[in-house]
């Protein structure tokens, strides 16, 4: 019975890892990692420039290029307002633009952590006909209403 007892265990720490790093490889394809090649293109030109970071891996790339700003996708995923905070902890002086799961609700809430400069989110500009070069005077009106926020 001990044996078949370990065996379970051991199969349910494989299932728990399996799963941590398919969430690990996901949150890398939505934008993480700071890339050097594209920040250093970036900064070269003079390209405002707001690499994605999810972890402080990627934090401590963006510092290795001198950035001390970023943009921390996807905020909810990646462990949302906690994972921000511990983030910001060793990294006191960056300051980070949550994306990703950002809502005009809880836009307020990122925004009171003080390492949040920004916040962004797709309820700024919905797809569909608003994105139409036609609907540009719109989307200043709500860009400007979701600045006070």
């Amino acid at each position: 019975m001990i044996g078949k007892e370990r065996t379970e265990r051991r199969e349910r720490q494989i299932e728990r890892q399996l799963e941590r790093d398919e969430r690990d490889k996901q949150r890398r394809r939505a934008g993480g990692n700071c890339d050097h090649e594209l920040g250093r293109a970036a900064i070269a030109s003079g390209i405002p420039f707001l690499p994605g970071v999810a972890n402080a891996g990627d934090v401590m790339r963006g510092l290795d290029m001198e950035l001390d700003r970023f943009k921390f996708f996807p905020a909810e995923a990646a462990g949302g307002l906690k994972a921000l905070a511990s983030l910001a902890g060793p990294f006191g002086d960056v300051l980070l633009c949550p994306t990703g799961g950002i809502t005009l609700d809880s836009a307020p809430i990122w925004l009171a952590h003080p390492s949040v400069h920004c916040v962004g989110g797709s309820w700024i500009v919905r797809l569909g006909p608003l994105v139409a070069a036609v609907n540009q005077p719109r989307i200043r009106r709500r860009s400007r209403h979701r600045s006070i926020v």
